[in-house]
């Protein structure tokens, strides 16, 4: 119930798995590597029906205890026929760079999608946040994106938005 609800609306509904190993020298937390199974599909039925499967393949890597940098490439297996098209427009990976102030009170982060085709075609979305109380995990956050593939029914569709919420972040890391 709760999923069809958010399929009304256009959200994604994503389940994920997958094996990762951490990565660790001297002691020392460097990032992860992964590889995951990923179903995305927006929960309608008929001609509004859209999915996709993907193998991915991941990286997350600290570059010190600010910053971060992730890597994500995927093979597509597209099980829909109306959506054949769908990694001309939600791509085909992304990297992603991520940058804390110090005792992270501020955020900001940038994802980066290459769609199909030979140019320098990208989906992008930027990030910022500001933590509300500075003994908490919660945030005050500015997103803006620009590109296809948002929106599973509408992935032909160019977008652009800037969105104002909260969100609850973790301490340790993200992944995109």
């Amino acid at each position: 119930m709760f999923f069809r609800i958010l399929s009304l609306f256009g959200f994604k509904l994503q389940s994920n798995f997958g094996l990762g190993k951490a990565l660790v020298r001297n002691n020392r937390f460097l990032g992860t590597i992964n590889m995951q199974f990923e179903h995305e599909s927006n929960g309608k039925d008929g001609d509004a029906s859209r999915s996709w499967n993907k193998i991915s393949f991941g990286s997350y890597l600290t570059l010190n205890d600010r910053m971060t940098f992730q890597t994500k490439l995927w093979i597509p297996i597209v099980d829909g026929s109306n959506n054949k098209d769908i990694v001309h427009y939600s791509g085909w990976g992304l990297f992603a760079f991520d940058y804390s102030s110090a005792k992270r009170k501020y955020n900001i982060g940038a994802v980066v999608t290459k769609r199909g085709g030979a140019n320098l075609s990208a989906n992008i979305e930027l990030n910022f946040s500001i933590r509300l109380f500075s003994d908490d995990n919660q945030y005050l956050f500015l997103q803006y994106y620009n590109g296809y593939g948002e929106s599973m029914l509408d992935y032909k569709q160019y977008r652009q938005r800037i969105r104002l919420g909260f969100v609850i972040k973790p301490n340790f890391f993200t992944i995109y």
